[in-house]
């Protein structure tokens, strides 16, 4: 594998699964990948922004996704045919 691809590939995985989709995943208001109207100051985008303000925590899925992203970026865990396997986190109860 020519040394470009070696460098940028591992970067792409990194910036496609921690950034976004993969920890996105993992928070109630994207579980089964929901549809959004596109609008971001609708009263569905407050909603949506509502349903995932919090901090799961230690041992949640939202660290299992993102300690899973890093791994892939250092090429300490080979990539997944499916990398959406860490569930969601479900909002605390007031």
């Amino acid at each position: 594998m020519p040394r470009k691809i070696r460098v940028q590939f591992p970067c792409a995985i990194y910036h496609m699964t921690s950034r976004g989709d993969l920890q996105d995943s993992t928070s109630p208001e994207h579980q089964g990948f929901q549809g959004w109207d596109g609008h971001p100051d609708s009263l569905a985008a407050a909603k949506h922004g509502l349903g995932e303000d919090f901090d799961p925590g230690a041992g949640s899925a939202l660290d299992a996704a993102t300690k899973a992203a890093w791994d892939y970026f250092k090429g300490a865990k080979s990539l997944p045919s499916d990398f959406f396997t860490f569930g969601y986190d479900a909002k605390p109860k007031k």
